[in-house]
C-alpha cells in the first residue's frame, strides 16, 4: 500500500511551524518542504475547506499510528 511514513520529530516540527498545539492535526508530506506545505498547501485548503479531503492518502508514523489525511495539504481526517 502506498502512503506517507514520518517520524515524531517531523510531526513536531510541522505542528510548531503551524502553531498548532496538536501533533496530529497535519501530516508532513513527502516531496515538499515543510515550509511550502504550510505557506502554500495548508493555506489553500484552509481557504477551500469543502475541497480538503477529496483525495486522501494513508499515513503511518514511526510508532505505528496510522490513518488517512488529505493528499494535498496533509490534514488528518481519520486516525486508525
Amino acid at each position: 500500500m502506498q502512503g506517507v511514513l514520518f517520524s515524531y520529530e517531523e510531526a513536531l516540527e510541522l505542528s510548531n511551524l503551524i502553531g498548532s498545539k496538536y501533533l496530529d492535526e497535519y501530516v508532513p508530506l513527502p516531496n515538499i518542504s515543510l515550509e511550502k506545505q504550510v505557506t502554500e498547501r495548508i493555506k489553500v485548503c484552509n481557504s477551500n475547506k469543502d475541497d480538503c479531503g477529496d483525495y486522501e492518502i494513508y499515513f503511518e508514523r514511526d510508532n505505528g499510528s496510522h490513518g488517512w489525511c488529505c493528499e494535498y495539504c496533509g490534514k488528518v481526517h481519520q486516525w486508525g
